[in-house]
């Protein structure tokens, strides 16, 4: 008897053996690269050849950039395939292009800074800490709780199980890191190798520049859940600009660069029916025209074809003999019905040339393979001092606020290299109703911060016309202050029931295989993570993270605008269509509506 129970005893226990050991685990679904073995502690391999591994693969981040972030912002309008973002219905994990990727560069981050702790170089440890930083950051943003401290420690034990950590907990730490990082670099320190590093060509102290600028972006997202923390921080960093430097001009964006050969963007590797059917908003088109916004014609292109009767068709509103329009955003029908509104995709204006260059034929050619993928700027950063100052988190009041608003216009403008009246582009595009310089552009009522639109709004609006494609900080940034005012279409509300309805999407989904190998720790931080237990599509959207559950943070819930109906002969070329343009057209439209 003895003996067939120390057999029991040993079977169950070669069966628990073989069940560990053909699980995968957690390190491996996230955080391993064959083609970049593990670093163990006291490598003598030197740090630079981690560098450019550790960027690797955040160049999909394009791909949700366009599927989703462009139409939930309303830089583009209801085109075939992307009919999620536009219906405002709950969201996947974006395709994978987020979590998976942003969790499998940790392992060179953490080869980075282990290689770097070996030769004692803070510089290249302080560049892991930041890139580590920024990709913690935009996934605890997106989601809310996550997994964090097992993940980022440089720990060599293999883990089976990953915890979900608060981001309430999460956030601070984060800014007490790049903060660190930030003061690791020191003002004499050399650059690092130029050709490994695809953000800033080795110079190290535009990385000290980049963590300031991040912490201050951070504080400011964090102020309404927690604002004495998020003022001292933003109070901090404004009040020693030699020890905390932050971007001072465009040479300072924050970008991943290609050089068009070894590293290609996925820009110029887009498929051709993202680049056919990606269509711009008539929200985002007709703001620019109404400002006569030299931005126009760097972020979309002219239009193929153009319809001659307002009575039947919505006709181009722009000035000039180049035509400019957008495809109408946020309706809820069919993906059919949408692709021939107006006539179809080519009486709309796709993706413009700052981005996405094309043949005839709309294929991808070469001038974009090195193209590069922005992920914060000059521009952004003056917009959120503006915002800071004139909500009294630093210093300057009003006066400083107006100085960062109109620096942030003259940064956006400059970065993409637009010019006024005598640019050919330009007068296409508007013709002798052109503005003739920045000045004039900065004295337009809807623009000019003297002219009496609320203050807020004004910086809101042109931080949003700045961030077209900036990474995610267009929705990050709109679910925060909810300003300007984008509309959604009355008929979002049937969604409500499969995902947020007329509410602005408020998190994103964790990916499929958290559900399934890290079930313990998925399901607690959806039942406790949140305002309230996320428990299934139809309330995924609603649950509020740290971020947005305090009285500070304005409502989800979206105006709405009455979209036309195919049924009702409401489209254009249909009978009723004049009479529903009539009466909505201008309904989406924030600023005809103030």
């Amino acid at each position: 008897m003895q003996n067939i129970k120390q057999y029991k005893s040993m079977w169950i226990a070669l069966l628990m053996l073989i069940a560990i050991t053909s699980c995968r685990t957690w390190d491996e679904d996230f955080n391993t690269n064959k083609n970049n073995p593990q670093v163990t502690t006291g490598t003598t391999i030197h740090p630079k050849y981690f560098v450019g591994p550790m960027i690797d693969g955040s160049d999909r981040y394009i791909s949700p950039m366009i599927n989703v972030m462009a139409p939930v912002s309303a830089y583009t309008g209801k085109q075939k395939s992307l009919s999620q973002g536009n219906r405002h219905r709950s969201w996947h994990d974006l395709d994978g292009d987020i979590w998976g990727p942003s969790y499998s560069s940790i392992r060179s981050v953490k080869n980075l800074r282990r290689a770097a702790k070996s030769i004692e170089d803070t510089r290249y440890e302080a560049v892991a800490d930041i890139w580590e930083c920024y990709l913690m950051y935009t996934i605890c943003t997106f989601d809310g709780p996550i997994p964090y401290f097992d993940v980022i420690n440089d720990s060599e034990e293999v883990k089976y199980l990953i915890s979900y950590d608060a981001q309430e907990d999460v956030y601070p730490k984060i800014l007490e890191k790049l903060k660190s990082a930030g003061l690791m670099i020191k003002s004499g320190d050399e650059n690092i190798d130029q050709k490994s590093d695809y953000i800033f060509g080795g110079d190290i102290q535009k990385w000290k520049k980049l963590a300031n600028t991040l912490r201050f972006r951070m504080a400011l997202y964090m102020h309404n859940a927690k604002p004495d923390d998020a003022k001292a921080i933003m109070k901090e960093i404004v009040g020693n600009a030699d020890t905390y430097p932050i971007f001072t001009s465009n040479a300072d964006n924050f970008a991943v660069n290609f050089d068009g050969v070894e590293r290609i963007s996925r820009w110029f590797r887009m498929g051709d029916w993202q680049l056919r059917e990606n269509t711009m908003s008539n929200v985002f088109i007709e703001r620019l025209i109404s400002l006569r916004d030299p931005r126009l014609y760097v972020y979309a292109k002219p239009v193929q074809k153009v319809h001659d009767n307002p009575a039947t068709h919505v006709l181009p509103s722009n000035p000039g003999p180049v035509k400019y329009i957008g495809h109408i955003y946020g309706i809820t029908t069919g993906n059919g019905d949408a692709s021939s509104w107006n006539g179809g995709m080519d009486y709309a204006s796709r993706i413009g040339d700052a981005f996405i260059t094309t043949d005839e034929n709309m294929k991808a050619t070469s001038d974009c393979a090195d193209h590069p993928m922005m992920l914060g700027t000059y521009a952004e950063l003056n917009f959120n001092l503006a915002e800071a100052a004139m909500k009294g988190y630093i210093d300057g009041g009003e006066g400083a606020a107006r100085q960062y608003y109109q620096k942030g216009i003259q940064a956006s403008i400059e970065q993409y290299g637009c010019e006024f009246a005598g640019n050919t582009k330009y007068d296409g595009a508007y013709a002798n109703e052109g503005l003739a310089d920045l000045t004039a552009y900065l004295a337009q009522p809807h623009v000019k911060w003297e002219a009496g639109r609320d203050k807020l709004l004004l910086i809101a609006e042109q931080k949003w016309i700045a961030s077209f494609y900036l990474g995610f900080e267009s929705y990050f940034d709109h679910r925060r202050t909810m300003l300007p005012q984008l509309r959604a279409s009355h008929r979002s509300a049937n969604y409500e029931s499969s995902g947020s309805g007329t509410q602005f999407p408020s998190r994103t989904a964790y990916p499929s295989s958290e559900e399934a190998e890290n079930t313990v720790a998925y399901n607690k931080a959806r039942a406790t993570g949140f305002d309230i237990p996320i428990t299934g599509d139809n309330n995924r959207n609603e649950a509020r993270m740290w971020l947005l559950n305090n009285s500070l943070s304005p409502s989800l819930e979206m105006p709405t605008f009455t979209e036309p109906l195919k049924s009702k002969d409401e489209y254009p070329g249909q009978t009723n269509f004049k009479k529903w343009y009539d009466a909505n057209w201008e309904t989406m439209f924030w600023w005809l509506n103030e």
